[in-house]
């Protein structure tokens, strides 16, 4: 298995295209790791995505907070700007496991690993979060609702 760590989500995205999508992408790892230690999961390459800035932190825009997927549960914690109107997320991001965990677990890696222990999913869900998915050369938004 190769690791590789790109420079750019441009560059991820070539990545992924390169090896026909038999990569797994890993920021915090604490779900991926474990299952590649148990055989569980063998990609070609595994792409870190955790020093792409572009991919972390939580910024406010004129119309929504957006919160980078590689954004641990410990910066969510620690936000501020999630103070008044996101609390639920908080207190969701909060109840993840350990400090280890919550540390170098991502908000990513949370949703995309579809664990039934996936804490910030439903306030996520309830705040009719939009997610977007990108690859190369489209970007597709998902607006997350329960009817």
């Amino acid at each position: 298995m190769e690791a590789i760590k790109p420079k750019s989500l441009e560059e991820v995205l070539e990545y992924k295209s390169k090896y026909k999508g038999d990569t797994k992408i890993i920021a915090g790892g604490t779900d991926l790791i474990i299952k590649i230690r148990k055989g569980e999961e063998n990609p070609k390459a595994l792409i870190d995505i955790s020093s792409l800035n572009e991919l972390k932190g939580i910024r406010e825009t004129l119309e929504y907070i957006e919160i980078g997927p590689a954004t641990t549960f410990t910066e969510i914690c620690e936000c501020i700007l999630l103070n008044k109107n996101l609390k639920g997320l908080k207190d969701a991001a909060r109840s993840v496991g350990s400090p280890q965990i919550r540390n170098r677990g991502t908000v990513g890696g949370n949703i995309c690993n579809a664990s039934p222990a996936a804490d910030t999913v439903p306030p996520l869900l309830a705040l009719d979060s939009i997610l977007v998915i990108e690859g190369k050369g489209k970007k597709e938004k998902f607006i997350l609702r329960i009817f």
